[in-house]
């Protein structure tokens, strides 16, 4: 069953939470709202509370203080668990801690079928899945034989087989090489652009670049929230947040101080370097 319009949202407010065993306060009165169709990237240095937030938001973690509806469902009832859970479906880290699945459509399969779905409704899910994520091909491989980037595609195949509404990615492109990252980044977009929601956790800036939205934590809380050209433009301000600059924002920063003129502004890019130095 598909949420109308208005449903189509992630809407946190005044969340607060808190590890029992060790009295750790990780999240501090976080209010934020994400849509579906826009791509928003969530920054900060570790233990800044990200992955934290990330699991708040599809129930795998209830918040102490506060509230945080999936689609209009308050995620700490747990009757409202499952329901949850195919809305937002999360993307971890490493491939190899979600794959379960003797091959790669088995392992897509598996969150269809443990919804109970008829099984020409879970094969038409898997073949959507295997297209959009371009596994065609190599369905009845067994995923062990595949590379990292292969097995994470498999693994966000297996998410969108739910067809959840966001899909919540929590450093999915960290132990990947370049060439595997741009792909998923690719997948990203492209998911935009046929109305999945996107919320990001990562450490690399230039995944941050083409966000509709980003988010900066800090001990807890939101100490950024913006544009990408008002967030990851100023190379000090992102050094204050524990974070790598991008180099071209560094090299741009750097000319401004040699007295080139006025200033570049936000360039974030080496094409938009090399556009301001040409005029």
């Amino acid at each position: 069953m598909k949420n109308g319009p208005e449903h189509q949202n992630i809407t946190i407010e005044g969340l607060t939470f808190q590890y029992k065993n060790t009295g750790e306060e990780v999240l501090k009165d976080i209010d934020a709202e994400f849509y579906a169709g826009r791509y928003y990237v969530i920054l900060g240095r570790n233990g800044s509370g990200k992955s934290t937030l990330l699991r708040c938001m599809n129930s795998l973690l209830g918040p102490s203080e506060g509230k945080v509806l999936v689609c209009g469902l308050d995620s700490s009832l747990p009757e409202n668990s499952t329901e949850i859970l195919k809305k937002a479906s999360m993307v971890f880290q490493d491939p190899n801690s979600q794959i379960v699945g003797s091959t790669v459509e088995d392992d897509i399969a598996f969150g269809p079928e443990n919804l109970g779905l008829e099984p020409g409704s879970i094969e038409r899910k898997v073949r959507a899945a295997v297209e959009m994520t371009g596994l065609a091909g190599i369905e009845r491989e067994q995923p062990r034989n595949l590379s990292m980037g292969q097995k994470q595609l498999v693994s966000i195949a297996g998410a969108l087989a739910m067809e959840p509404v966001f899909i919540l990615s929590d450093e999915s492109t960290s132990m990947l090489d370049d060439g595997a990252r741009s792909t998923i980044l690719k997948l990203f977009k492209k998911l935009r652009g046929r109305g999945t929601g996107i919320i990001h956790v990562t450490h690399f800036l230039e995944e941050a670049i083409d966000a509709d939205e980003i988010l900066v934590l800090d001990r807890g809380g939101i100490a950024l929230r913006g544009k990408p050209e008002d967030v990851i433009s100023n190379p000090g301000r992102m050094l204050d947040m524990g974070l790598e600059p991008l180099p071209v924002t560094m090299v741009a920063k750097e000319l401004q101080c040699l007295g080139t003129g006025a200033g570049p502004g936000s360039i974030l890019t080496v094409e938009e370097l090399m556009s301001w130095l040409r005029s």
